[in-house]
């Protein structure tokens, strides 16, 4: 007999425990899969509006123009529309932004828009008067209207706060009925 005589392989007690902890983790991934996959879809949406007041910020001060930001709550649809004078009518109107940065914006398939409230003035920090249904509207010095966007997935929300005086952007979520005062991501609409 050779001394390397010895089958290689793997016993069945090995085969038995890497099974067992494969199911334990199978398991584990499945039951907090769709609490993880709500969030990350809930999440995606937030940063795309995120991403649009964003840009719709800087185009409105880099061409001294009004930008608004309008979201469909039928479709879901993040559209960027700008003031463009008509040379023939003498008259402004609103075009849609061509940019292929902001063209796919797009709320997820299972989030929907729930509101777009005004936020009081002390929550604000602004005296201006805009307000108009599912649109923030960014001035040519970069200033909106505060106001708050809630996005819904279920029984999970997003909320996304925009405060008029600063330019933050902060981005919280609830779960379920329980509302998590936790702040999730704060956005500087400045640092771009």
């Amino acid at each position: 007999m050779k001394p390397n005589d010895r089958q290689s392989g793997f016993t069945v007690i090995e085969l038995l425990a890497v099974v067992v902890i494969i199911s334990m983790v199978a398991a584990f991934s499945l039951r907090g899969g769709g609490f993880s996959f709500g969030h990350s879809v809930l999440d995606s949406s937030a940063n795309d509006v995120v991403y649009a007041l964003r840009f719709g910020r800087l185009l409105a001060i880099e061409k001294q123009i009004y930008v608004r930001v309008k979201i469909s709550s039928d479709d879901g649809k993040i559209v960027l529309l700008q003031s463009v004078m008509n040379d023939e009518s003498s008259e402004v109107e609103l075009v849609a932004v061509q940019d292929r940065s902001v063209a796919h914006l797009q709320l997820q398939e299972d989030v929907a828009l729930l509101s777009i409230s005004q936020m009081s003035q002390e929550e604000s920090g602004n005296d201006d008067t805009f307000d108009f249904a599912n649109e923030i509207i960014f001035s040519p010095n970069g200033l909106c209207k505060g106001v708050m966007i809630t996005l819904g997935e279920g029984e999970n929300k997003s909320y996304i706060k925009i405060a008029a005086a600063t330019g933050k952007v902060s981005v919280t979520r609830s779960e379920g009925n329980a509302v998590n005062d936790k702040l999730f991501e704060v956005v500087d609409l400045e640092a771009i």
